[in-house]
């Protein structure tokens, strides 16, 4: 698989300070992966600052599916 970011934001919700991280993965680059029902793997990892170290705090590596012609979802924004 390779996996690249699709979203990323900083978030002080509880107090400290974490990284939000929302990645996509497709096959290897070798394997052709292009067509309408090709949807990549949408994973999501939460990062906190826990007296200046990063700590992963909860991660899933398979949410859901998103997007398709081995491309992810457009509709993703900050807001």
């Amino acid at each position: 698989m390779t996996v690249r970011p699709l979203f990323q934001a900083f978030v002080n919700d509880t107090g400290k300070q974490s990284f939000f991280l929302l990645t996509y993965a497709v096959p290897t680059r070798d394997e052709k992966y292009y067509c309408h029902a090709c949807a990549p793997t949408i994973g999501v990892a939460v990062f906190t600052n826990d007296q200046a170290h990063w700590v992963l705090s909860a991660s899933n590596r398979t949410v859901t599916d998103g997007g398709s012609f081995g491309k992810p979802p457009q509709s993703i924004k900050a807001s």
